[in-house]
C-alpha cells in the first residue's frame, strides 16, 4: 500500500513539474514578466512616444502600460494619452473633450503618484498555456503643485485575441477630494 500512495505522489509531481511552461516559450512571455521586471527609471516624454508606437506593434507589459499612462498624464501630452487607448473607445468617444474635462478638474500640475504597483489588479484567460485575454486595472493617488490631492484609476487590455479593437485603455477615472468622478473613456468589458 505504501508502493502505491509514493508511486502515485512520484507520478503526480512528474506531472506538476512537466506542466509549467517556461514564459520565454509563450507568445505572450512580456506579460508573465510582470512579477520580476522593475522600473529602473522616470518616464521621459521620449521614451514614452516609443511606447506609444508600440501598442499597435507588439504587446506592452504591464510595467510599459502603467509607466505610459501615468508618465502621459503627468507631462499634460494629450496625443499620447489618446494614442494609448483601444480603438473601439477611440472611435465611440470624444478623447479630446473628455481630456479636456480630466486636465480642467486637476487644480495644478501632477508632480506626484503613489505607487502603482501596490494597488494594482489583472485577470486573464488563457489557452493552452498562452494568454488570449489580460487586463490590468490600476489606482494611484496623486498629488499637485498646489498640494491638493486626486485618485487616478486606468483600466487597459494588454492581450485580447478575440476582439483586437479592445487592446489597449479603455477608461482613466479622476476622483477627486470632493469625490467627484471625471471619466475618460468607459468601461466596455470583456
Amino acid at each position: 500500500m505504501k508502493k502505491k500512495i509514493i508511486f502515485f505522489y512520484f507520478i503526480a509531481i512528474v506531472m506538476l513539474a512537466g506542466c509549467t511552461s517556461a514564459p520565454e516559450q509563450t507568445e505572450n512571455a512580456n506579460i508573465t514578466e510582470i512579477q520580476t521586471k522593475e522600473a529602473k527609471t522616470e518616464p521621459t516624454s521620449e521614451v514614452q512616444s516609443e511606447k506609444v508606437l508600440l501598442v499597435r506593434e507588439k504587446r506592452m507589459t504591464v510595467v510599459e502600460m502603467c509607466e505610459a499612462v501615468l508618465g502621459a498624464i503627468q507631462s499634460e501630452d494629450r496625443e499620447q494619452l489618446k494614442a494609448l487607448f483601444c480603438d473601439k473607445i477611440s472611435a465611440t468617444h470624444d478623447l479630446d473633450a473628455e481630456l479636456s474635462d480630466f486636465y480642467n478638474a486637476v487644480d495644478g500640475k501632477f508632480v506626484y503618484f503613489t505607487d502603482y504597483k501596490k494597488d494594482m489588479r489583472y485577470g486573464s484567460e488563457s489557452d493552452k498555456g498562452t494568454y488570449v485575454k489580460y487586463h490590468i486595472s490600476c489606482r494611484v493617488n496623486a498629488e499637485t503643485d498646489t498640494d491638493k490631492n486626486y485618485t487616478i484609476e486606468f483600466y487597459a487590455n494588454l492581450v485580447q485575441d478575440a476582439e483586437p479593437d479592445k487592446i489597449g485603455v479603455e477608461y482613466i477615472v479622476l476622483k477627486n477630494y470632493d469625490e467627484e468622478k471625471i471619466w475618460v473613456g468607459e468601461f466596455i468589458g470583456n
